[in-house]
């Protein structure tokens, strides 16, 4: 599990309600605490070096948006389409946040990574993700919803609000 300062890891009730899941799933799920805390330690993810990076220009994408007033929802969020890096709340309106990095703008940059198909991906991310957001922080309203994407070129952060409007 990452361990890199300023990160809070995630908390244990979501680690053991993942492990418990994927034992599940996988038809190795036995009874017991012993059992549970085995699971526990199996669903630790084993991250690459560039997954950690990635995280980390999360974190630092997490930090330059809730400096401007933004909050968290909710962090990688998957569904079969793709993940939605971000879920913010700006006032009464959703802001799903792709996070993009590139050491060089050789072939375009970060923002060119985000190209109409990967915005067809997110879109539809987006509407399957929508309904339980609405209904755990909107009460079942649908709220206004907008893409933003917080870019990384060279190391240098760049937020773009409404970087696209889904077709």
């Amino acid at each position: 599990m990452d361990s890199s300062p300023g990160r809070d890891p995630p908390p244990a009730d979501d680690l053991l309600a993942y492990a418990l899941a994927d034992a599940l799933r996988r038809g190795r799920l036995r009874r017991g605490r012993r059992a549970r805390k085995a699971a526990l330690r199996e669903a630790e993810p084993r991250l690459s070096p560039t997954q950690r990076k990635g995280l980390d220009f999360e974190d630092q994408a997490l930090e330059l948006l809730t400096d401007a007033g933004l909050q968290l929802l909710a962090r990688n969020l998957r569904a079969a389409p793709g993940e939605i890096d971000l879920a913010m709340r700006d006032g009464d309106v959703l802001v799903l946040v792709e996070v993009r990095a590139r050491s060089s703008a050789s072939h375009g940059g970060a923002g060119a990574s985000i190209d109409p198909a990967k915005q067809r991906r997110l879109a539809h991310a987006a509407a399957l993700i929508l309904p339980g957001l609405a209904q755990r922080h909107w009460r079942g309203r649908t709220p206004s919803v907008r893409f933003d994407a917080v870019l990384f070129d060279g190391g240098r952060a760049c937020w773009l609000r409404h970087a696209f409007t889904p077709e």
